[in-house]
């Protein structure tokens, strides 16, 4: 997956927004130029010497084929993104280097390296005596040119193995070129990260909008946008100022909490689209109880570079970016075939050595089209083997694809059986425009409306707040859902809420908290206009191959 999700830092300005807008085109339109911004190398550290639970914003390989001996990829821990290049070592496909070279007191062991038609991978060792006392470690730079002028920028991963050692992956997200060529990697520098923390004056339980200043180099201030507490679910928005022109995302800085002193782990996390590049806004939520939210308190933290380590370790190999391709099985999939209620429309089963690629096409979408359906969950089932996949996306947001890891490899994939099950069915739905809720004579004292949309039972609060009016809806159905926007009737105009960016899937509390700036006198009546549920049980099973 998606990961984690890397979001550009812009977003529509509320006076030019359309009439009827979609929140959930709109996030697809912000996660597009992100799968744009991540294909051009910008992407947030999330590496941890530690151990330590991250919740992971949403996120997201090769095959070189040439004749080499079966490689038998060490049983270490390899993370997900570097299983798919020991999977295809081990299958004897890529080119196998085995080379290490020591520089700066740190030994970098090279295994192999394997390209497909999407990305080029190459499965390394990092070593040295102190690499754990640290948190965070990261190259200073990693490229690979194949002696033609051609040059691939590479991000790494690293996950932390026994014994001081680094497993990781170095990752260009295109293919080696045709034809066999000499290749050079060159990795140099070594940057190693401490975690610090600093407290923060914030009440966990206390006003919107509450500010504290911030002694840090990086981050000047911290604001609560937002704290929505709903029985033992607490979310809170926040959002961090820089210190200088910028906030620098690599030291990811954020506000953690702590309760007697122990810092608390979020159940989500989520980086929201913030009006300018000096700031960060945060969504995060926590399952507290009464008595750890009394304890609690915030802290700011992020990485600070500890050391940097003069170090450049050089390689050389030879490999045909060629017979990647002969290795890869296509089939063009015809989408009546595998008809779905997504209506998602399948183009083609991709197998590369280190992947599986289902792809499709999001419908297009509008107004009329509602009730949307979207599946949120993915299994391939291969040959009688089940494996959990995840949606990425293209650079048109409209191209899409679900990626597999293989467990094994077929040198002939035309026989072998393969279906994908579809699961957790998502219904965005829009309310009737004849559902007008009647607000009468708002003020400052909270009136609620009882009523039911789509069969759900909903409750609206509404209240002013200076010249302001605020809707609170709260989705009261055990079944999962809730309101994803509103609308006020107000004679013969249509009123829209303050646009406040919002992660997929909402706040994890079914609740929802609207402001309508500026709200005129007379007659005022709210429309629930856009909701969404989903039905947890709700499978499809669809033949592929």
């Amino acid at each position: 997956m998606t990961e984690p999700i890397e979001l550009e830092l812009k977003r529509i300005a509320d006076r030019s927004r359309p009439a009827d807008p979609d929140m959930e085109t709109m996030w697809s339109a912000i996660s597009n130029r992100v799968a744009k911004s991540e294909g051009a190398g910008f992407r947030r550290r999330s590496f941890s010497l530690r151990p330590r639970k991250w919740a992971a914003p949403a996120l997201l390989a090769l095959c070189l084929a040439v004749a080499v001996p079966a490689f038998a990829a060490p049983a270490l821990n390899w993370d997900w993104f570097a299983q798919r290049a020991a999977k295809s070592l081990e299958s004897g496909d890529g080119v196998r280097i085995d080379r290490t070279i020591t520089s700066g007191g740190y030994s970098f062991h090279l295994l192999g390296a394997v390209s497909d038609d999407y990305r080029t991978d190459l499965l390394f060792q990092l070593s040295g005596s102190d690499l754990f006392s640290f948190d965070y470690v990261a190259f200073g730079s990693a490229e690979l040119t194949d002696g033609r002028g051609g040059l691939l920028r590479l991000s790494d991963h690293m996950t932390a193995e026994e014994g001081g050692t680094l497993n990781g992956l170095l990752e260009a997200n295109a293919p080696m070129e045709r034809g066999m060529r000499n290749y050079s990697l060159n990795v140099k520098d070594l940057i190693l990260y401490k975690e610090v923390s600093v407290p923060v004056d914030l009440r966990a339980m206390g006003p919107n909008g509450q500010t504290a200043k911030v002694d840090d180099e990086e981050v000047a201030k911290a604001t609560i946008e937002s704290i929505v507490r709903t029985g033992g679910v607490y979310t809170v928005r926040y959002r961090l100022a820089a210190a200088s022109a910028r906030i620098n995302a690599a030291l990811n800085p954020r506000l953690i909490l702590r309760s007697d002193g122990l810092p608390m782990n979020p159940t989500r996390s989520t980086l929201l689209p913030p009006p300018g590049d000096n700031s960060v806004l945060m969504e995060e939520t926590y399952e507290l109880s009464d008595a750890q939210l009394a304890s609690a308190e915030f802290a700011l933290s992020r990485l600070a570079e500890s050391r940097r380590i003069n170090a450049e370790w050089n390689f050389s190999f030879q490999a045909d970016g060629q017979k990647a391709e002969q290795a890869i099985y296509r089939r063009k999939l015809d989408s009546r075939s595998v008809a779905n209620a997504a209506g998602a429309d399948f183009k083609e089963l991709v197998v590369t050595p280190l992947e599986i690629r289902l792809t499709y096409e999001e419908p297009v979408r509008s107004f009329k089209d509602y009730p949307y359906l979207d599946y949120e969950q993915a299994t391939l089932l291969l040959n009688g083997k089940e494996i959990e996949g995840g949606m990425f996306m293209n650079g048109n947001g409209r191209d899409r694809y679900y990626r597999f890891l293989s467990p094994e490899w077929y040198r002939d994939w035309s026989d072998v059986p393969m279906q994908v099950r579809l699961r957790s069915l998502k219904v965005q739905a829009k309310a009737s425009p004849d559902q007008l809720l009647e607000l009468a004579g708002p003020t400052d004292a909270k009136r609620t409306i009882e009523t039911e949309v789509g069969g759900f039972p909903v409750a609206f609060t509404y209240y002013k707040d200076g010249a302001d009016l605020i809707v609170e809806s709260n989705w009261r159905s055990e079944t999962e859902g809730g309101i994803t926007q509103t609308y006020i009737a107000a004679g013969d105009k249509r009123l829209l809420a303050e646009y406040v960016p919002e992660a997929p899937g909402g706040n994890g509390t079914r609740r929802k908290v609207e402001r309508y700036r500026n709200v005129p006198q007379g007659e005022l009546k709210l429309n629930p206009f856009l909701y969404h549920w989903t039905d947890k049980e709700k499978t499809e099973t669809l033949t592929v191959n």
